[in-house]
Order: structure tokens, then C-alpha cells, then sequence
């Protein structure tokens, strides 16, 4: 099974014109620290260190003590794994953040943290608000979307019991939960406005709600757009998303060592960064 690593622009949600640190120190400030965040569950920063003598990598680390495991074999009772108070069951994502583009190269799993909670968790270790947004191939989708309307959004997305629970406040949030609480699995939405009307409506927050959905790996992810002049253009988005795809080993079944988890996002960054080059 092949393992994606991601890549999101990190960049500050206000500039502060009293305030010199970047990125990188804030990233520096926060190794050979822990961190610890409270939402629905516990999450925390481990092990953050630097990489290469350049990059910061660290783990960002979701605790289910909710969650009972059982372990077992062929005709066999089940044993229940017990734990002792705060203690749960750990998944992880590894994540380098590179100075030069602030840019953070993600492996994220489908069951542990989505990048918003990497944005909000940040945040609050860095008490400054940050923005973390995923790099498209043809430039961030606010430099796609620049001087352009959205008139139809096409997505097909795998609903999982994780993300459908993130208590997101988008309309695409509430969508993906009301796939779940339905039963189902999949989303398939089409939204657009009648263009037919001199005085039609907006999709509202369509950025960021077409973000969104792209952090949860679509099958299909196709929006329309309209220019300053008229013209509609369709773009296909998962083609446009800087994803690296590594064959040579599985993050969920591979039990590597972080070092070596750190280089291979390393390598990921190398063999993408002429496209981060382009839109960076």
C-alpha cells in the first residue's frame, strides 16, 4: 500500500507589525517541547526536533481513551486491552515543516488528526493564529479562484466516522455528518446557481468549503467558475493537488522509526519542489 504525503502553506492569519518572529522560530520554539490540546479528544505535539540540521519534524498525536481494544485469535475469547487513567489508544500523524516555503510535508491517516486540527493546534502552541491550507499544483486555490466566481461545485467524497465527527462549523462539515448519521459512506454533492438569472445567488464561503472537502481526498473534486469577463472555465482539482505518493512502504503497516519517517517526507519535499516552487 502506497503512503501520500501531503503538503499545506503555513502562513499567519494577521500580521503583527510589532511582532519580527516567522515561522521558523515559532516552529524552533516549539522543539524538544510538549504540548498538550483539549477537544473532543486528547491531541498533542511529541517529540518535535530538528531535522537535516534545517526542517522541524515532530509527531502530532490524537489519544482515543474512549476506545476499547480487544485482541484475540481463532477460536479464541476476546481480551480487552485495559489502560490506565489518561492513557489511550495513539494515532499519529508525522509532519516536517521546510522554512524556505513554509510549507509542512503531512502524512495523515484517515482516522487521525485532518489538517484543521494541525491549524488550530498550532495556533494555541504558537499563541498566534495561523493559517494552514492545502498547495494546489496551478497555485493555492485562492490564486485558482482569484478574480473568479464559483457557479457549481461537483465533489464525490468517502465519509468516514472520523472526520465526520469534527464538529466543523462549514456547511461542508455539516454535509459530511449528515452522510454519516444517515448510514452511508459516500458524499456526492452538486451545487450551482441558475445562471440563467440577471440576479442570481452566491455559494457562500466557497473557498474555504471547497478546501475543506479537498483535505479529505475526494474521488472527484470539479468546480466552475465564471471570470471578471464572463467566461466559465471547469477546473479539476485532484489534479491539481501537490500530493507525493511513496510505493516503497505503508504508514499504517510499516513500523518505521521516526527518523526514517522524517526522511521520507524529506524526499517527498525534493521530488515535489519544483511544483511548490511555482505557487511558494
Amino acid at each position: 500500500m502506497a503512503t501520500s504525503v501531503e503538503f499545506y502553506k503555513v502562513t499567519f492569519k494577521k500580521e503583527e507589525s510589532q511582532n519580527s518572529k516567522t515561522l521558523k522560530d515559532y516552529f524552533a520554539s516549539i522543539v524538544s517541547k510538549s504540548f498538550g490540546f483539549k477537544d473532543q479528544y486528547d491531541r498533542d505535539f511529541y517529540d518535535f526536533n530538528l531535522i537535516q540540521a534545517k526542517y522541524y519534524g515532530g509527531s502530532f498525536r490524537k489519544i482515543r481513551t474512549d476506545e476499547i481494544i480487544e485482541t484475540g485469535k481463532v477460536g479464541a475469547a476476546a481480551k480487552k486491552l485495559s489502560y490506565t487513567k489518561g492513557e489511550g489508544k495513539l494515532e499519529t500523524n508525522h509532519l516536517v515543516f521546510f522554512p524556505k516555503y513554509s510549507v509542512i510535508g503531512y502524512i495523515r491517516n484517515v482516522h487521525a488528526n485532518h489538517y484543521k486540527r494541525l491549524e488550530s493546534c498550532l495556533s494555541e502552541a504558537f499563541c498566534r493564529d495561523v493559517i494552514v491550507s492545502p498547495l494546489i499544483t496551478a497555485g493555492s486555490l485562492n490564486q485558482i479562484l482569484q478574480n473568479r466566481t464559483v457557479v457549481a461545485i461537483d465533489f464525490s467524497v468517502p465519509i468516514s466516522s472520523a472526520q465526520a465527527t469534527n464538529n466543523g462549523q462549514l456547511w461542508s462539515d455539516k454535509a459530511m455528518k449528515a452522510v454519516d448519521d444517515s448510514g452511508g459512506d459516500i458524499l456526492k454533492m452538486q451545487i450551482g446557481l441558475d445562471l440563467r438569472k440577471s440576479e442570481r445567488g452566491i455559494i457562500s464561503k466557497a473557498s474555504e468549503n471547497i478546501s475543506n472537502l479537498l483535505s479529505f481526498n475526494p474521488t472527484r473534486a470539479v468546480v466552475k467558475t465564471q471570470d471578471i469577463d464572463g467566461k466559465y472555465d471547469l477546473i479539476d482539482l485532484i489534479a491539481d493537488k501537490i500530493v507525493y505518493k511513496d510505493e516503497t512502504y505503508s504508514y499504517t503497516k510499516d513500523a518505521l522509526q521516526p527518523s526514517a519517517i522524517y526522511d521520507k517526507i524529506v524526499t517527498a519535499y525534493l521530488g515535489k519542489l519544483d511544483e511548490i516552487e511555482q505557487v511558494c
